[in-house]
């Protein structure tokens, strides 16, 4: 993998708050060199499609730097709906235990953020949480860092259904100058400049059964597709199809479940729209494999893995179906078509 890729879900509701604090949002997608679609008028990327990692997490720079926010994405990361979270927080919630679920998001995780690696390490008479970036370019970003440990927190309060009590917060870069902040946040005792970033608590809680109340996150999670794409069933699928692509979760039944549906129900539902589940995942997989491959930095088989695909030749025999031409064929001549259109 030449660049690693993250899921855009990561950056709902960024827009927004920028805004609300008097920035410019597109001026820092802009400067980040992350292209918004021409036709977005809310300033959202396109649901469920994987952006650079180093520029995502440089928009997230740029955003404290700019509004000189030290609690940028910390907020962030609590505003956000539970669709950042999408089927890796349902596959949570249907754990049995806090201990099932933190290892169900250390299995899985890396389906939507390339490159990052949770571990759960018990050590004596506590549990340690960590969050692992392999990916030096970014590993020491204080945006990534409490954006990544935000988001793991608040995950973890819906499970628990009640305030979660830590031992302690764990971050790598300095951030002594504001640690009130940190301390209100995650209400323990945070420790800077650590060797790794990361939560710490009792043993006993990974025992502790999920809260009946996380049981709603699924609800909560159809919702919000609903009122992100009002009330088409169709853009709703499309919108989880993108997201589990890339992962071995991406079949009608998840599918079904992530949007609160069973799998009879849903094919139905697609019957009436004139369509089918495997028709809607040649779509979605054809549409991001045209945005995917007019970027240079993808290669061809991290294309093909995001897509779901097992093997390159399987995504190349596809896209000649598509497009009577290969990937590489296809490359070739939009950049050669960009190299006659640019000016002498």
């Amino acid at each position: 993998m030449s660049v690693p890729l993250i899921n855009s879900e990561y950056l709902d509701g960024f827009s927004e708050y920028v805004s609300e604090l008097g920035g410019d949002p597109a001026a820092l997608y802009r400067e980040a060199g992350l292209d918004l679609p021409e036709n977005n008028k809310t300033l959202h990327l396109q649901s469920g499609t994987l952006n650079p990692f180093d520029r995502h997490v440089r928009l997230l720079d740029l955003a404290r730097e700019r509004l000189k926010s030290p609690s940028f994405c910390l907020e962030l990361a609590s505003r956000q709906a539970v669709g950042v979270y999408g089927p890796i927080g349902i596959m949570a919630t249907e754990s049995q235990t806090i201990g099932e679920a933190l290892q169900m998001l250390a299995d899985h995780l890396q389906f939507n953020v390339q490159m990052i690696r949770l571990e759960i390490r018990k050590q004596g008479e506590i549990v340690q949480f960590i969050v692992h970036c392999e990916y030096e370019a970014i590993a020491k970003s204080q945006a990534l860092q409490d954006h990544a440990l935000a988001l793991i927190y608040n995950l973890l309060q819906i499970l628990y259904g009640e305030p979660l009590r830590l031992r302690a917060a764990y971050l790598q870069h300095d951030g002594c100058d504001h640690a009130s902040i940190y301390s209100r946040f995650f209400k323990c005792p945070v420790g800077f400049n650590h060797e790794y970033v990361g939560l710490s608590f009792e043993p006993s809680q990974l025992e502790q059964p999920i809260a009946e109340s996380a049981r709603a996150l699924p609800e909560l999670l159809r919702q919000y597709l609903e009122r992100r794409h009002k009330d088409s069933l169709i853009e709703q699928v499309q919108h989880v199809i993108c997201i589990m692509l890339p992962s071995c979760q991406c079949k009608l039944e998840s599918v079904a479940r992530a949007i609160g549906y069973s799998k009879r129900t849903l094919q139905r539902r697609l019957q009436e729209e004139d369509t089918n589940f495997q028709d809607m995942i040649d779509g979605v997989r054809y549409q991001l494999s045209l945005d995917y491959l007019s970027e240079p930095h993808y290669r061809l088989t991290d294309v093909a893995a995001v897509l779901g695909y097992s093997e390159l030749s399987a995504f190349t025999r596809s896209f000649k179906r598509w497009q009577g031409i290969s990937p590489q064929q296809w490359r070739a001549q939009r950049r050669n078509l960009k190299q006659d259109e640019a000016p002498n």
